[in-house]
């Protein structure tokens, strides 16, 4: 767990009600000649989404932009 910086220590009692679980995602780009597996975890592109499911929309009915899957 990270520890909290030096120039918060002294709110440190009063930001622990704000504190939240977390998790770090340390990820390495691929180059040019690399592909992923239509299945394997990603950030943006097409995600893999089993037969018969819809592609996720936002509110207005509009296909969402895929961050990672």
């Amino acid at each position: 767990m990270k520890q909290i910086p030096d120039f918060l220590k002294e709110y440190e009692t009063a930001l622990q009600k704000y504190r939240q679980r977390s998790v770090e995602i340390l990820a390495t780009a691929l180059n040019d000649s690399e592909t992923t597996d239509i299945k394997s975890s990603k950030f943006l592109g097409t995600p893999y989404l089993p037969v018969g499911m819809d592609y996720p929309k936002d509110k207005d009915g509009k296909y969402e932009q895929n961050l990672c899957n």
